[in-house]
């Protein structure tokens, strides 16, 4: 008498199984992850620019004047303001709402050269994300 056979293994449902699993769980978490890295970048930005403000009054404070900037490099000469240095963002200061960088200024994290909102904040910290106010 013959013994009865048992294969071990996984048949090919099985496996078309687990590879329509693994697809749904990628379609569902990669959009997710990207929103979530979008999002820490912002935030980055974000805590840039209320430094960049702070670093301005204080200067302010002490010399009545702001500092304009077309750069962080510029920036961190001025105020010390130094950013993460793999920054999606570029940095900048110019003369705000009056025209003088005496009485007012702007600053600016762009981010569109890598696919990320600009967000701006002035001498009176009013805050836009893309030009629309708030962020």
């Amino acid at each position: 008498m013959a013994k009865p056979r048992h294969d071990s293994g996984y048949t090919l449902v099985e496996m078309m199984i687990v590879v329509a699993l693994l697809g749904i769980l990628g379609a569902v978490a990669i959009p997710a992850y990207r929103g979530y890295v979008q999002t820490g970048k912002e935030a980055e930005a974000k805590a840039g620019l209320s430094n960049l403000a702070l670093l301005e009054e204080q200067y302010f404070a002490e010399n009545r004047t702001y500092v304009a900037g077309a750069n962080a490099g510029a920036l961190k000469m001025a105020l010390g303001f130094n950013p993460d240095k793999d920054t999606k963002y570029t940095w900048s200061v110019a003369a705000g709402s009056t025209g003088d960088i005496s009485t007012s200024f702007v600053a600016t994290a762009d981010g569109s050269a890598n696919g990320l909102p600009v967000f701006t904040i002035d001498d009176q910290n009013n805050k836009t994300r893309n030009g629309v106010t708030g962020w």
